[in-house]
This record gives structure tokens, C-alpha cells and sequence, in this order.
């Protein structure tokens, strides 16, 4: 997409130069209209390349939502396993007037295991009788997902919790573990995404 944008934006330019040149000849008229009509164009063209992941998150928490309603369920408790899909959570429970969020901190050790949370975090939580929705923004591997799911059965957790991902990747996708989440895109490229999201984008998030 990027690319798209960048080769759109260059033969505008380039059409706007001839045809610069040639309105010069005819009027001073012709000759602003152009200007303006090639400018504008162009910064269409670099703006919405720079505002599609916000768009993107946008009607994704539309359709999460919806689909959130289809399925017949009232949620009570967000769930996230990583800072970037915190963000996301707070901005489903906002959308939803869900009341409360629990973001588990998420840490991969020198050996490469992912830690999730600890049960000592959801002890005073009583995870029983909740409706709980788990947000992720971004599946690859599934390692993180896998841990914090099994935390939250461990800390008590008894509802099966309906799993919402923003983005997944193709991979992933074909997991059999994973053929009940629920996912908005599919994309490969997770790292382009991201440099549009600065304050989600880290290495931390996509592992």
C-alpha cells in the first residue's frame, strides 16, 4: 500500500508539471487551477496512506463490537496479555461501557519463554462468574495468547472467554489452536501497521 502511494504521488507530480507547462501558454487561470488541483491531490494521497491504521483500528472495534452483540454475550471484564493490546481493550471497553480492564504484564526471558501475569495478580479478582473478552491486536505465534488464557483458567476463570484479535497472520490463522478466535484482518506485514500506531508500536507486541 505504501508503495501504491508513493508511485500515485510521484506520476502526479509528474502530470501536474506538464500540465503546469502547458497551461502557462493558455491562461493564468488555467495555470492556478492546475497547481492547486495536482496539490491537493497529492496530499490526499500521503494523508490517507498516514491515517489507514487509524481507520482500520476504528471499524475494527466496530466489528468487534458487533460481533460481541451476535454472539450473545454481556461482558463484564476485558482482558489483555500485552501493552499494545491494552490499548486496545481500553478502547473496546470505552466503546462497549465495559467497566473494567486487566492488562497482565507480558515478558520474555533470556531463554526465549514468554512469561504471562502472575495468579498472585488475579487472586482478589473473582474470575468464576465473569463474562470475560480477551483483546489481542496482533496473533502470529500465539505464545503470549496461549499463557495468558491458561492463567486466567487457573485463576478461576470458568465461561469460556470469547478471544478477539485485530490483526492475524496467515500462519496463525491455520493453527488449529487458534481456529476459535475471533479476527478482524489478516495481514502478514505487522511492522508497517505498526509504524502507523507509534504509541502501540514496540518489539514487545509482536512476538
Amino acid at each position: 500500500m505504501k508503495r501504491i502511494s508513493r508511485v500515485s504521488s510521484f506520476l502526479a507530480l509528474i502530470a501536474g508539471l506538464v500540465t503546469l507547462v502547458l497551461s502557462i501558454e493558455k491562461s493564468i487561470v488555467i495555470f492556478s487551477l492546475a497547481f492547486l488541483s495536482v496539490l491537493i491531490f497529492t496530499l490526499w494521497l500521503i494523508f490517507s496512506e498516514s491515517i489507514l491504521p487509524f481507520r482500520r483500528l476504528k471499524k475494527g472495534l466496530k466489528l468487534m463490537q458487533q460481533r460481541i452483540s451476535e454472539a450473545h454475550r454481556k461482558p463484564d471484564l476485558i482482558v489483555a496479555f500485552d501493552r499494545g493490546s491494552g490499548i486496545l481493550a481500553c478502547m473496546l471497553a470505552q466503546k462497549m461501557r465495559i467497566g473494567e480492564v486487566i492488562v497482565l504484564d507480558r515478558r520474555v526471558k533470556e531463554d526465549g519463554e514468554v512469561i504471562v501475569g502472575d495468579i498472585s495478580t488475579l487472586n482478589n479478582d473473582k474470575l468464576d462468574n465473569r463474562d470475560v473478552v480477551v483483546a489481542k491486536f496482533h496473533l502470529a505465534s500465539g505464545r503470549s495468547l496461549h499463557k495468558g488464557l491458561a492463567l486466567l483458567k487457573q485463576a478461576g476463570l470458568k465461561k469460556e472467554p470469547l478471544v478477539f484479535c485485530l490483526y492475524i497472520t496467515p500462519s496463525a490463522r491455520k493453527m488449529n489452536e487458534w481456529k476459535r478466535v475471533e479476527w478482524i484482518y489478516l495481514h502478514s506485514d505487522i511492522y508497517q501497521t505498526l509504524g502507523g500506531l507509534p504509541w502501540i508500536s514496540t518489539s514487545y507486541d509482536i512476538r
